[in-house]
């Protein structure tokens, strides 16, 4: 019988069998995923993010170019919505309206 000579990889993380799934954050922040809405930080805005839900983890990670931007908990319910108060620090707030009118010389 002929033995092969494997050996175990020290070091090396257990295969990802994660679900991964592509979505674009709209401009209040969310991206829909599974029927839900979660919040991405806004310079995330308009961009792809990568979602990523590890088979029965019960949670989601949130990816862009391989680094993780987000981690959240999945939701519950139909149409529900998870936002976190930390993606929308440092937004500029715009005045609602037309902007005020040059005054004429």
């Amino acid at each position: 019988m002929v033995q092969e000579n494997l050996r175990l990889i020290s070091g090396q993380p257990d295969y990802n069998t994660s679900y991964v799934a592509y979505r674009q954050a709209a401009k209040d922040c969310l991206f829909s995923y599974r029927g839900k809405r979660y919040s991405v930080p806004h310079p995330y805005v308009g961009k792809t993010v990568v979602v990523k839900e590890p088979a029965g983890g019960g949670w989601i990670r949130i990816c862009s170019q391989q680094a993780t931007i987000a981690e959240q908990r999945l939701a519950s319910g139909k149409g529900a919505m998870v936002n976190q108060d930390e993606h929308y620090r440092d937004l500029v707030r715009r005045p609602r309206g037309r902007p005020p009118c040059a005054p004429l010389s």
